[in-house]
């Protein structure tokens, strides 16, 4: 018998995931993972008093496949009486597809969110978190990256929640069987074009092969080094105070006596303190950022940052700042 609903009780309550009286939107993809999500959601909604509005985006890429995507979550939704808002938007073809399709939806899940005053909850599972910290580690990446996604986050100043993210794949197929809950195979998660799925087909089986605990090692670390990362934000963000000399501006001097790893922490604070969150901002965004504030070759320097922010050296201060644009003038 799955014991996922109680294990799943029990992570809520230790994460602080959910309030009682909350309201939920829940990224429901058809999926095996998102269904199982919202039907452990629709079992706690009487005793949490929750209120659940689903979410759903059709990109369109698998035409009939697609649309019988939607067909199922928009059922369900209506068998479990929530309202749902649907989305069909497909990434321009010009784009990195999955790239173009992650903005979509965060955009879409950021808008719903906020006018129905609620948390987002995606249905992210260990195996997931296994995943992005090994496709982190082979692009490079710090202490942050390593630490792959959290169970609680701030998105623009939104809750986003991930109540499944202590669970195994093979534990909510288990679920999902004794529930017979209905969901949807996606074909694109078998296509090898995708380094994602390379990493999910071939790379993780190998490292199960050497050790059948692997991925759940790996998981254990990006939770132990998330507590280093939470240590190390909490010291940056004493320092960052004390060399602040205005909301986008710090001293260049007091920066650059501060040990390497204890600067890029304050660089990213900020960052994220001025732009709302630290989506795009990479470990190579923080390295060059750090170069050019404790270089002795050069007493000014520029470097463009994600989202059309801008890391200026002039003198002894350091800015941050928003980039103007036509829009802006």
């Amino acid at each position: 018998m799955s014991m996922l609903y109680p294990h799943f009780k029990q992570f809520i309550a230790k994460e602080k995931l959910i309030e009682k009286n909350d309201t939920l939107l829940l990224s429901i993809s058809g999926g095996i993972d998102s269904m199982v999500l919202m039907d452990l959601c629709a079992r706690l909604r009487k005793p949490l008093g929750l209120t659940l509005v689903i979410a759903h985006i059709n990109h369109g890429l698998r035409g009939r496949a697609s649309n019988a995507d939607e067909r199922l979550v928009r059922e369900r939704a209506e068998a479990l009486g929530c309202p749902i808002e649907v989305l069909q938007k497909k990434p321009a073809a010009s784009q990195n597809l999955q790239n173009a399709a992650r903005t979509i939806r965060r955009r879409f899940l950021e808008r719903v969110a906020q006018r129905h005053h609620a948390a987002i909850a995606t249905a992210h599972h260990r195996d997931d978190q296994v995943e992005t910290i090994l496709m982190h580690l082979i692009r490079g990446a710090g202490v942050a990256g390593l630490s792959g996604m959290h169970p609680l986050a701030m998105q623009d100043g939104m809750r986003l929640i991930r109540p499944l993210l202590f669970a195994s794949r093979s534990e909510i197929e288990r679920y999902a069987h004794e529930r017979s809950i209905a969901f949807r195979d996606d074909s694109t998660n078998a296509a090898k074009k995708y380094a994602r799925n390379r990493v999910r087909h071939d790379l993780i089986p190998l490292l199960q092969a050497i050790n059948p605990k692997a991925g759940e090692h790996i998981a254990d670390t990006g939770r132990r080094l998330f507590d280093v990362r939470k240590t190390i934000e909490t010291i940056a963000a004493e320092a960052l105070e004390c060399i602040r000399q205005d909301a986008n501006t710090i001293d260049r001097i007091g920066f650059c006596a501060a040990p390497g790893g204890l600067r890029q922490a304050m660089l990213r604070l900020l960052f994220e303190q001025l732009a709302g969150s630290t989506a795009d901002l990479a470990a190579d965004h923080l390295e060059r950022m750090d170069a050019i504030a404790c270089t002795r070759q050069k007493a000014s320097g520029t470097y463009r940052l994600p989202r059309r922010w801008q890391f200026v050296r002039k003198g002894d201060a350091l800015v941050i700042r928003r980039m103007r644009s036509k829009c802006d003038r």
